[in-house]
């Protein structure tokens, strides 16, 4: 095969079949592909059919987005058919109804001569191939198994994550889907699968579906980034940047599509894919840096994504060498990178419940002496008067406090109440039994739920307390201080409606044994 740059684009074929031979240079390539151009590219070639016959072959040309192709062919030194076909056309000017470019001829017996020109707004990358369409057609099958198995595990992926969020209501989960969403939406548009289904007779719909389709995945990869990170609660900074990222993105797909047109707006939603992807990598790398346990699947998983968008950019605009896999790199990277993602996902759903159940914990626990907290003492006293209600197990109470607790505040400070009431909580602690339940309910009143317990036992508890705590001294420089408590008890009865009552009773009876004899 021979090529020849036309720079201009004007040559027509009468003139460039006129051109001295030294005008066209070999390839040395399977494929051929160059950067971004505005020129067009003639290519020549011969076919012989060397049987008795005119035998059918069918011309397909690869990637699906080239805009135009013209194809001239000549039998006996005269033109006997041109063609004019290209993703510019209606889709039913193929000549077989395929996602790839295709033109069908039938070749007279003896050698022709083939002359092709190819122009597009999109990368340059040509291949053309000349077969029997049964031929062609087995070939195929290759690849919808491959596209199969790709497009398999993807859904699998999104219709999994759907009902989990469905299910968790986790926003990261919703952003996950969208985009490998909208990567399915970039892989179908530029590969051409989109096109006779939806834009079959509206070629230059589909021609701007492929540019808008990445900038919409690079798009969707910042959402995902930014919520999976969490970057509002997490880092500042990396928000505001991540959303300055967003609009500059917008403002370039919008420019680019507006003042360049759609040469312009393609080149740069490849570009920003490249940019997006550097990007997302490197602040997930900072937030795993930072403290962001959640990170650290989400850059393993990305990277893949990341090497692929890379490689496969890299390829279409003929800055790397054209090969199958360079070209479908991007792919098999989203395969890995939505499986580990998917893994992420779950890491992520894992931690940000362990944060959910502390910061439960957290809200129902006294900060002082560890014990449980009001909040507490109501959810739990709900449940276990339920429980006594219904089997008819016996439940008691216990309020205690400290005797003369303010004076150690007044005449020795907060520090020496504060460590009153910390030994006071480890007795309650160490003397209760393990399924009773011990709350602070602020300063120094503490209570203590007593499942299964009748009155006598729990005073019997109350007492045993008393002592445990009388013995415990506090050393200050040059003075012991003992502490002395007192305790009022009450069993929940029939006739109470709530446990109200039975705190009330409690009350009064911690109030009695304060009164002096």
């Amino acid at each position: 095969m021979l090529m020849y740059e036309d720079k201009t684009s004007e040559k027509s074929f009468s003139e460039v079949a006129k051109l001295p031979a030294n005008a066209f240079s070999s390839l040395d390539t399977d494929i051929f592909s160059t950067p971004f151009t505005s020129s067009s590219y003639w290519f020549k070639f011969n076919v012989n059919n060397t049987t008795d016959t005119p035998l059918s072959r069918l011309f397909v040309f690869e990637p699906p987005w080239l805009d135009y192709i013209e194809v001239h062919i000549l039998e006996k030194g005269s033109i006997s058919s041109s063609y004019e076909v290209g993703n510019t056309f209606e889709y039913a000017n193929r000549s077989i109804d395929h996602h790839l470019i295709n033109i069908e001829h039938v070749f007279q017996p003896g050698t022709s001569n083939v002359y092709i020109k190819v122009r597009t707004r999109d990368p340059f990358i040509v291949s053309v191939s000349l077969m029997k369409e049964k031929t062609f057609l087995e070939q195929q099958q290759y690849e919808s198994f491959y596209v199969g198995l790709i497009y398999g595990i993807l859904l699998a992926m999104i219709f999994y994550n759907f009902f989990l969020f469905l299910g968790i209501k986790e926003p990261y989960y919703a952003y996950y889907v969208i985009f490998v969403t909208a990567f399915l939406i970039m892989n179908t548009s530029y590969n051409g699968y989109t096109f006779k289904p939806f834009c079959a007779q509206l070629p230059e719909l589909q021609n701007w579906l492929q540019a808008c389709s990445i900038f919409f995945y690079s798009l969707t990869a910042l959402l995902f980034a930014k919520s999976f990170l969490n970057l509002k609660n997490t880092h500042e900074r990396l928000n505001m940047s991540t959303l300055y990222m967003i609009y500059f993105l917008l403002f370039i797909a919008m420019i680019s599509a507006t003042v360049g047109g759609y040469h312009y707006h393609v080149m740069f939603s490849i570009i920003m894919s490249i940019i997006v992807s550097l990007y997302i990598f490197f602040i997930a790398i900072f937030s795993w840096r930072h403290g962001n346990r959640s990170a650290r699947f989400f850059i393993l998983g990305f990277f893949s994504s990341l090497l692929g968008t890379i490689i496969t950019a890299l390829t279409v605009m003929g800055q790397i060498s054209y090969h199958e896999y360079s070209y479908k790199a991007l792919d098999f990277g989203m395969v890995i990178d939505a499986i580990l993602l998917s893994l992420a996902l779950s890491d992520r759903l894992k931690i940000s419940n362990e944060q959910k159940l502390i910061a439960e914990q957290a809200s129902r626990t006294d900060v002082l002496t560890g014990l449980m907290n009001r909040r507490a003492y109501y959810e739990i006293s709900a449940n276990e008067v339920h429980r006594s209600k219904r089997y008819g197990g016996k439940l008691s109470l216990m309020f205690l406090d400290i005797d003369h607790f303010k004076m150690f505040n007044d005449t020795y400070g907060h520090d020496i109440g504060d460590t009153v009431l910390e030994h006071f909580a480890k007795i309650l602690l160490k003397m209760k039994r393990k399924d009773d339940y011990a709350f602070r309910l602020g300063g120094d009143e503490f209570l203590l739920l007593l499942p299964e317990t009748e009155k006598e036992e729990a005073e019997h508890l109350a007492r045993r307390i008393q002592v445990e705590t009388s013995a415990y001294e506090i050393q200050l420089k040059d003075l012991s201080l003992s502490i002395n408590t007192s305790y009022g008890v009450s069993e929940l009865e029939e006739s109470d409606r709530s446990i109200k009552e039975a705190e009330k009773r409690a009350d009064q009876a911690l109030y009695a044994a304060k009164e002096p004899v």
